[in-house]
């Protein structure tokens, strides 16, 4: 199988490491010469490498092939923020898609209401090569890992500010790769608190490097994990003050909880995992082509993909091309010129902050 693996930092990315490793599979990282070389009116005069399957695998800086829809290929995509993303872009790009992959279980359905049919839920992952045990000395009572944004999220800003009142707390923002497995295997519990309640790669990263969890409800956590065997789940804040507690002061049972996360999360959720399910399910459909109940309308569907990913210039030339040829409802075209106004009008700084108060809006309507 011929994998062309379209990722915004292939150099960072578990995924197309491990799936590189399969037999029987080739992946290249994506260009657009590659892409090019086999969507549909090719030149014979070209080389054809034949690609069986383009990957989409959501990361920053985002990455869009151009003529995506064009190709004549089987078209996956990975979703991996689909509770941050789902109603501004999420949901118009997939359509592009024959296969929806999403870690987050509650938006399974969301995007089947929307006629996609092959959609499956594969949680996140650890990479084997950075989320490891460093052996240190635990000399932290809690780590934790993440943004720390009071307008954003300021459940989590005021949970750590209770914690670091009674416990020996460590940050870590903008804190990466190994830097964040030192932190991890640094403290003796990690606290996660996730945003609408949706599953992020913190549960399994902190796990991998042998520091208990203690973490927040999840949808779908439960099904993959159990409750102090691997990881030990808070219902408040008080709960996590206690527990926190409860465990600091038992070492046994703390490190049997953590030994045990540990081994489950190697064993069943690295990134290898995750290729092996991946292959299986391209396997299972490499030869079907979704019939699409709708027509897509790719201008606006990139447009607005660009638009919320602040590729600004690329998302004027779709919107004003929709706005040309396809676009006859008087909704829509308002909705189009406003965000033509903010990406023609506004200095950058203003536009990105004007686009954060319209994912809060949209989100408010849904």
């Amino acid at each position: 199988m011929r994998i062309l693996f379209v990722n915004g930092n292939y150099n960072n990315s578990a995924i197309f490491r491990s799936l590189s490793k399969i037999q029987g599979t080739t992946v290249k990282t994506f260009s657009q010469k590659n892409l090019d070389s086999f969507k549909k009116g090719i030149s014979k005069k070209q080389k054809n490498e034949n690609f069986d399957v383009v990957f989409f695998n959501e990361s920053q800086p985002l990455s869009v092939p151009e003529n995506l829809e064009k190709v004549n290929a089987m078209k996956v995509a990975y979703f991996v923020d689909s509770h941050l993303h789902f109603h501004t872009w999420h949901k118009h790009f997939a359509k592009l898609f024959d296969v929806i992959l999403c870690a987050q279980k509650q938006y399974i359905q969301k995007y089947r209401r929307l006629g996609l049919k092959n959609v499956y839920w594969l949680p996140l992952f650890i990479d084997p090569q950075i989320d490891n045990d460093l052996k240190f000395k635990r000399v932290s009572d809690i780590g934790f890992v993440g943004t720390l944004n009071p307008i954003h999220n300021p459940q989590r800003s005021l949970l750590l500010w209770l914690l670091s009142k009674k416990f020996k707390l460590k940050i870590g923002q903008n804190t990466y790769g190994k830097d964040r497995a030192v932190l991890y295997s640094s403290s003796k519990i990690v606290i996660n608190q996730s945003i609408y309640s949706c599953q992020n790669f913190r549960v399994y990263e902190s796990m991998a490097c042998g520091a208990m969890l203690l973490t927040d409800e999840q949808e779908g956590l439960e099904k993959l994990f159990k409750n102090k065997k691997h990881l030990v789940i808070y219902r408040n804040f008080r709960d996590a003050i206690h527990l926190a507690n409860l465990y600091l002061n038992d070492n046994k049972k703390r490190a049997k909880i953590a030994e045990a996360g540990h081994k489950e999360v190697h064993k069943n959720h690295s990134s290898n995992n995750r290729a092996s399910t991946i292959i299986q399910i391209i396997n299972k459909y490499k030869t079907e082509r979704r019939v699409r109940a709708y027509q897509l309308n790719t201008s606006y569907i990139l447009g607005r993909t660009h638009f919320f990913n602040h590729n600004f210039k690329e998302a004027q030339y779709h919107f004003e091309k929709h706005l040309k040829k396809n676009c006859s409802n008087i909704y829509a075209k308002v909705e189009l010129i406003i965000y033509l106004l903010v990406i023609k009008h506004y200095p950058n700084f203003i536009s990105k902050l004007s686009i954060v108060f319209i994912k809060r809006t949209i989100r408010l309507l849904n």
